[in-house]
């Protein structure tokens, strides 16, 4: 026998309970979901028993989208959720999100990008939990994070009410014992004696033992990064607070400093040939910084610039102010928007460019663009260009790179939420098809 829900007798305490339980297992609360097939009251009986909606879930502690919060864009969204995340150090649950006041409202997060899940991706960040379990591999990074900061291995007690890392209980839940957390991470368990630590690394005949038995495995004067990659294990805030500085150590030790002229005109070469045969692209700038590739600066104190050492190696700049031009002034950013012009001037098919997204997509309040509108037989298709995104091994994504898959990942969205006809054109879409194979919808 099927209840039915609405004829049901509830009082105020069970639908506010109803509500509270419903939105402590799913994060949030769609009036579409209260209905009788979803064996739940019916959303019409929280409006009948407490005025509105709204009212209802204030009354269950619930979270409402306020009239401002709509004016809250999504890109603002993410930057908000971004500083959230930088200041914790890590990605907050549900949960932990609802409690930050900093925070525009969770409902908006449904409003804009379906779920908690899509949003944490979206924002340029890898969701830690499966479920509503960590991911062993964020834990243990969890821990050496923790030992980046602190320059020790934590004890349990650490855990307990540290702001901004996982409790000391998930440890446990996850792995059955601590000090086995901590055996997997690279450390040794120190207990409550933390004097045995600072002995062992925080001294200069050990930072210094790491150096010169560098030297005599490779016959060369070690990087910071070398060291850390050697031991895997950042050392940075050791030799700063046993000598002063890196540099410092290199000194006691009579050592020559690191500094550009360290690396050899051929060796800086090779290192941005590798760059370009791996991706499929030259770098821009910003990929020679705090990577695994020479800096940046090793190219331009060397060249001058960036862009002549680009020249030199016998590449075109990836200038973002260069341009192409049609006959008729059009302006394409990139020469895959110039012969996609050039064709569809050529089969005179009516486009527009660059058109803003708050135009066509309903709620939409941000910024972006739309590379093509284009008419064809009374139906409108919107195409998007994805000239920067090369490849499609993500772990082999530089940050830029990241930041616009996401991007180009939240348009996706975006178009296929407002129903529209679209198409994202990738360039190994332009090696690997024609262009009547890529407009199909062109006859």
């Amino acid at each position: 026998m099927v209840l039915d829900m609405n004829k049901l007798k509830f009082t105020d305490e069970n639908l506010i309970e109803i509500m509270k339980d419903y939105y402590k297992k799913y994060g949030g609360v769609q009036r579409s979901d209260f209905c009788a097939k979803n064996g739940l009251p019916s959303s019409s009986v929280y409006i009948k028993r407490f005025s509105s909606w709204n009212k209802s879930k204030e009354l269950a502690g619930i979270p409402c989208i306020k009239r401002t919060d709509y004016k809250i864009s999504p890109e603002s969204l993410i930057e908000k959720f971004k500083e959230i995340v930088k200041d914790l150090g890590c990605v907050p649950s549900l949960n932990e999100l609802d409690t930050i006041k900093e925070f525009p409202s969770l409902p908006l997060i449904y409003k804009h990008f379906g779920d908690y899940h899509n949003f944490i991706e979206l924002s340029g960040f890898v969701n830690n939990r499966d479920g509503k379990k960590y991911k062993k591999d964020f834990l243990i990074d969890e821990i050496k994070r923790f030992v980046n900061e602190f320059n020790r291995v934590p004890n349990m007690k650490d855990f307990e009410n540290l702001e901004g890392y996982p409790a000391r209980k998930t440890f446990t839940n996850h792995f059955g014992n601590y000090n086995d957390a901590i055996r997997l991470a690279g450390f040794e368990p120190v207990g409550k004696n933390l004097k045995e630590f600072d002995e062992k690394y925080r001294n200069k005949d050990y930072l210094t033992r790491i150096i010169q038995d560098y030297i005599s495995k490779y016959d060369k004067t070690p990087t910071l990064r070398e060291i850390n990659k050697e031991v895997d294990f950042n050392l940075k805030n050791l030799y700063r607070d046993v000598f002063g500085s890196w540099n410092k150590a290199l000194t006691y030790l009579g050592l020559k400093l690191n500094s550009v002229s360290r690396y050899e005109d051929s060796f800086l070469e090779s290192e941005f040939h590798r760059f370009f045969k791996e991706n499929g692209r030259i770098p821009i700038y910003a990929e020679f910084n705090n990577s695994e590739y020479p800096s940046f600066w090793c190219y331009q104190s060397r060249f001058g610039s960036w862009n002549k050492a680009v020249v030199a190696y016998g590449y075109i700049p990836n200038d973002a102010h260069r341009k192409y031009e049609l006959d008729d002034g059009e302006i394409c950013a990139s020469s895959y928007e110039f012969d996609i012009s050039t064709w569809l001037k050529s089969k005179n098919i009516k486009y527009i460019r660059d058109v803003n997204y708050i135009d066509f997509i309903d709620g939409y309040k941000g910024k972006m663009n739309c590379d093509y509108l284009i008419t064809y037989n009374d139906a409108k298709w919107y195409v998007e260009m994805a000239g920067f995104l090369r490849g499609t091994d993500f772990s082999k994504f530089s940050e830029a790179e990241r930041n616009y898959y996401f991007k180009l990942k939240y348009k996706r969205t975006l178009l296929r939420r407002q129903g529209v006809n679209y198409v994202i054109i990738e360039p190994c879409d332009l090696k690997n098809k024609s262009y009547d194979e890529l407009f199909h919808f062109i006859n």
